[in-house]
């Protein structure tokens, strides 16, 4: 799926619960990075249902204008348990690998641009006929270029 364009029948992450959840307050513990520099980012997710709760957090990164880079990656996710009523923040540390994407030539780099963040209960989409996924939008700029070793 890393270039697939259509709708998946059941995307990643999709699933039923016996409660609802929603998602709010996202934040990045820096606005732009380095290639070397670890980024926090953090949402707070709230049983927002009738009943306790698993929920699995994902954390979900689009690198805009990077030439080969895939539509969203997938760099993170947790599960958490919800009493009803209850609130969490939840938080995922990115460091250099996490921030890189694979370049045309197979080397992987940290390549300078904005970077869109999304944490929510799946990927951002609207499926047909599901409504809207539950999660929150944020965004970071990596101010350099870098080169991973293999």
């Amino acid at each position: 799926y890393r270039y697939f364009r259509d709708e998946p029948l059941y995307p990643f992450g999709y699933g039923l619960s016996y409660t609802t959840f929603s998602y709010s307050n996202a934040k990045v513990d820096h606005e732009s990075a380095g290639p070397s520099d670890t980024v926090t980012i953090s949402a707070d997710i709230s049983n927002t249902g009738s009943m306790a709760g698993d929920e699995v957090v994902e954390l979900y990164l689009t690198h805009t204008g990077i030439a080969g880079a895939p539509i969203r990656a997938l760099e993170g996710f947790k599960r958490v348990h919800l009493n009803r009523g209850e609130r969490q923040n939840v938080a995922f540390t990115l460091r250099d690998r996490d921030l890189s994407v694979v370049d045309e030539s197979g080397k992987r780099r940290v390549s300078a641009g904005d970077v869109e963040v999304w944490i929510g209960s799946g990927q951002p989409l609207a499926p047909a006929g599901r409504g809207k996924v539950p999660g929150v939008a944020t965004k970071f700029t990596i101010t350099q270029d870098a080169s991973l070793p293999d």
